[in-house]
């Protein structure tokens, strides 16, 4: 099992899109995939699915340590990949937990032992640093990658990110926990794009520098409740895109 995170410490940045499309790639290809929501305030992979709110019940189980393997739900028409759904309660759980001798943080990885049948588990985090779930993300986490949008803004989030990955990564002895980068919506059209991924290429970070391309097609796949690499009837933009998480997924498998 490998437990792999994506995170940024700015929303919005398609941190999910790229979670929910990987992990349809590897399921594509063969691979037991576990999508954990991690990220309890939007809930994004649970409510792309069209998934249920497991409310308060899921919290219980969590904070008193018993199986989760229940509230995992399977998306219809996409074999091979299963999702554990998250839920607003899951903000109170750093408050329960702060009474244990084991470190708060380290619940989410004891929780993830269970499913170590999967080949893949994938961690859709908040973009928040200081909260529980980005926090257990690093520590659950065997590799992170930082998506970030084809933004100024976004650059500045990701440096900041870069910086806790780095300081994490260092504490816990894990020097290749940063897997890398993927560039978001980037339109080759426009300047602004250009400008970030020349920025990103000089900044010596060791890692790959992935990008996906701005298309529609995931605007579809999300209508249809579906990762963008199961859907059919794909503009040529959009086939590119399936082709570059394609790339990504095996450079993915391959680490």
């Amino acid at each position: 099992m490998k437990i792999i995170a994506f995170s940024n410490t700015k929303g919005g940045t398609g941190k999910s899109t790229c979670s929910i499309s990987i992990a349809g790639s590897l399921a594509k290809r063969g691979n037991r995939v576990l999508l954990v929501d991690a990220d309890p305030a939007t809930r994004t992979s649970t409510t792309w699915f069209g998934l249920d709110d497991p409310g308060p019940d899921i919290l219980q189980a969590f904070v008193e340590q018993n199986s989760l393997a229940p509230f995992v739900q399977s998306p219809e028409g996409v074999e091979n990949l299963d999702v554990l759904p998250s839920t607003l309660y899951f903000e109170q759980a750093e408050g329960l937990l702060s009474t244990r001798s084991l470190a708060a943080t380290q619940e989410l990885s004891v929780a993830l032992q269970e499913f170590s049948d999967y080949d893949f588990v994938l961690l859709d985090t908040p973009p928040q640093p200081s909260s529980f779930f980005f926090k257990s993300a690093l520590v659950a986490a065997d590799r992170i990658v930082v998506v970030v949008d084809a933004t100024l803004v976004g650059v500045t989030a990701t440096l900041t990110a870069l910086e806790i990955i780095e300081r994490h990564s260092k504490i816990a002895q894990k020097p290749d926990l940063f897997a890398g980068l993927i560039l978001n919506r980037h339109d080759q059209r426009l300047s602004v794009s250009n400008q970030v991924h020349e920025y990103l290429t000089v900044q010596d970070l060791n890692v790959p520098i992935w990008i996906v391309s701005e298309s529609t097609g995931i605007q579809q796949a999300q209508a249809e409740r579906t990762p963008i690499s199961h859907q059919s009837g794909l503009s040529n933009t959009a086939k590119r895109v399936v082709r570059q998480f394609r790339s990504i997924t095996k450079e993915i498998e391959a680490a």
